[in-house]
């Protein structure tokens, strides 16, 4: 049985593996940098200051030179962590964005379906398939809507007089 995955920890393809995979892409360059410092370091300080040779300066007798780039290094990942931190949080900010941007759409489908063509002379009502209809078809085939009779006051006066 495997434990419950957050949906932050989720890659776009919904997997695990992907979403470390793409989640600290950021923060490898970092580490990446810090061990080609040290390297870079180790070679600057064997081929131009000659201070012994190459394998030997990779992890260096001077205890200050060691720490000065264990510092630097860690500065390094440091900032591939912020920099993979960012990155997360505006993956985030997208898919709440795409979340929201879906939701408004359906609802604003939703709004706009909601609306009723009438025709203002014969007062037909335009169905979804283009079709013009009956009011009184429409209405009845419309779910959760039953007709049942009335007269206004208007028709009530016009068809029945008071003499």
């Amino acid at each position: 049985m495997t434990a419950p995955v957050d949906d932050d920890e989720r890659g776009p393809t919904g997997d695990v593996a992907n979403a470390w995979e793409e989640s600290g892409t950021v923060f490898r360059v970092g580490v990446f940098l810090a061990v080609g410092f040290w390297i870079l370091e180790a070679g600057i300080h064997a081929f131009f200051f000659y201070e012994g040779s190459f394998w030997e300066e990779l992890v260096p007798r001077d205890t200050h030179e060691f720490w000065m780039r264990l510092l630097v290094c860690a500065l390094l990942a440091a900032l591939g962590m912020y920099a993979q931190s960012a990155v997360n949080r505006i993956r985030k900010t997208d898919r709440e964005r795409l979340a929201l941007q879906k939701k408004l759409e359906g609802k604003l489908t939703h709004l706009l379906s909601d609306y009723v063509h009438i025709c203002p002379s014969c007062k037909n009502i335009r169905a979804e398939d283009g079709t013009w209809e009956p009011i009184e078809t429409y209405i009845h085939e419309e779910p959760g809507i039953d007709l049942t009779h009335g007269i206004c006051p208007e028709c009530m006066a016009r068809l029945y007089p008071r003499e």
